[in-house]
């Protein structure tokens, strides 16, 4: 079996979701006993990657993503069992061991200086939100953080998405005239844990050193891509992982970010090839008010606009672009279809041609 093998399994579509007939471990549980099954159909001589030492091999990395996948599970009982701290430490104990000793095997990488994300709050008025408003939440308002899939109660993080289109899905689509936008151009590498299959090379038969890096990230990544079943239920076991997750990278130095796909959206393959994903920062101190001075140092950030604003301010009247600029949105998403059987290019939506607005607007530092 190939690389290309491999993922023509539908285990490797994401998001995933489960019924009422199984429980959240459960559901897990056979989902990992399913990637075991599919690791140990390999053909052992296509697995060994250039560059990594002769030992290797397929029967030793099963060996260690059975643990690690047993790490997790073990995780998620002692969260149930009442024992937080202790299902932390079990889980810093596996991905620490992960980010030394087996460093091929954790997906990681660094989003370059002068990156463009994006950023959207809903608000009905027609005055915009201050600059620090459009940041991650205040300090002083840390009873607003609420439980989200990456997102601690109490715990502020900087949300951001690669464009508009997955901020605007992120927050369940709401009504074109009751947001405003934001872009942030990073200043600062930023080094994140990448769970997206985004920088996989699918169009090669050869389990290459990121293929390779991806497959063995896998457990976590499907741990983390568990749709909610009950949005009404306070406590929802999908999110325990990626919480956990979030607070080993705010103690890791060496990590600033989650990059993540969206569980909202329905993808239509394995690869990412459009800029649908997001990343979620958390703050690396700890304050009384205010925003965290390392996040805040690491962007500069546009205007804010809205489409009220825009439209008040135009007479509604569309701006226009030329083809460039245009193909330059198209080629983070490629075409939208929002109406079904009706696909058009992400610049000719009201979205694209705000993102195309913001990329000509300058950014400046985070006041």
């Amino acid at each position: 079996m190939n690389f290309n093998s491999i993922l023509e399994n539908d285990l490797f579509n994401l998001p995933k979701s489960y019924n009422n007939k199984t429980t959240f471990r459960k559901y897990l549980k056979s989902a990992f006993d399913e990637y075991i099954n599919i690791l140990k159909k390999i053909d052992p001589s296509i697995i060994q990657v250039k560059g990594f030492t002769k030992k290797n091999n397929l029967k030793n990395i099963i060996e260690r993503q059975e643990d690690f996948i047993n790490g997790i599970l073990e995780t998620i009982d002692l969260y149930y069992d009442g024992k937080p701290a202790a299902a932390y430490f079990t889980f810093k104990k596996i991905i620490d061991k992960r980010r030394t000793q087996f460093k091929t095997m954790l997906l990681t990488n660094s989003f370059e200086i002068n990156q463009d994300f994006y950023r959207i709050r809903i608000n009905k008025e027609n005055f915009p939100f201050a600059d620090h408003e459009m940041f991650h939440i205040d300090f002083a308002n840390r009873g607003k953080v609420s439980t989200q899939r990456y997102s601690i109660p109490g715990f502020p993080s900087l949300y951001l998405a690669k464009t508009l289109y997955v901020a605007w899905e992120e927050l369940n689509r709401p009504n074109i005239n009751d947001f405003q936008a934001v872009r942030l151009s990073n200043k600062e590498p930023i080094k994140y844990l990448d769970l997206t299959s985004s920088n996989v090379n699918f169009e090669v038969e050869e389990i290459s050193k990121e293929n390779y890096k991806y497959i063995m990230t896998f457990p976590l990544i499907i741990a983390c891509s568990i749709k909610v079943k009950d949005t009404n239920s306070i406590f929802k076991p999908e999110y325990i992982i990626p919480q956990i997750l979030l607070q080993w990278i705010r103690e890791n130095e060496d990590i600033d970010a989650i990059k993540y796909s969206s569980t909202h959206l329905k993808y239509d393959s394995k690869k990412l090839d459009d800029d649908l994903f997001n990343i979620v920062l958390p703050v690396k101190e700890n304050k009384d008010r205010g925003l965290c001075s390392r996040l805040k140092n690491t962007f500069n950030m546009s205007d804010i606009i809205s489409k009220q604003l825009i439209d008040f301010s135009s007479g509604g009247d569309n701006f226009f672009y030329d083809c460039e600029e245009s193909a330059k949105i198209d080629k983070k998403i490629s075409s939208l279809e929002i109406i079904k059987g009706k696909r058009l290019p992400y610049s000719h939506s009201i979205l694209g041609r705000m993102e195309l607005l913001l990329e000509n607007m300058p950014t400046n530092e985070i006041v």
